[in-house]
């Protein structure tokens, strides 16, 4: 089995969500990924429903920057988040909170 990638994550969102710990949330979420399978998604919580598409989107309620391979390591639990974020290597923007509850929203990848 090929080792999981950004892109595999990212694609996998809307079905690992879980809208129970989204109750509330109507927002969208910008992730910016560099490096090697980099790339800029939006990931839109609306009414209990999660999709992903790729782009960016103008005023997100949350900005997520990251490598990559970090962001993967963090998915994954491989890597620390509150230790990435400490070291620079996850840069957060916007609705702290929300991007603090982000992660509770998604089972398993």
């Amino acid at each position: 089995m090929a080792d999981l990638t950004a892109k595999d994550i990212i694609a996998g969102m809307p079905r690992h969500f879980n809208p129970a710990h989204a109750d509330g949330i109507n927002a969208d979420v910008q992730l910016h990924l560099t490096g090697n399978q980099g790339g800029d998604w939006v990931v839109s919580l609306r009414s209990g429903h999660c999709s992903v598409a790729p782009g960016t989107v103008a005023n997100p309620r949350v900005n997520l920057s990251a490598d990559a391979q970090d962001f993967v390591g963090v998915v994954s639990g491989r890597v620390n988040p509150m230790l990435a974020f400490m070291m620079g290597k996850l840069k957060v923007q916007g609705d702290m909170a929300l991007a603090a509850r982000f992660p509770s929203m998604f089972g398993s990848a």
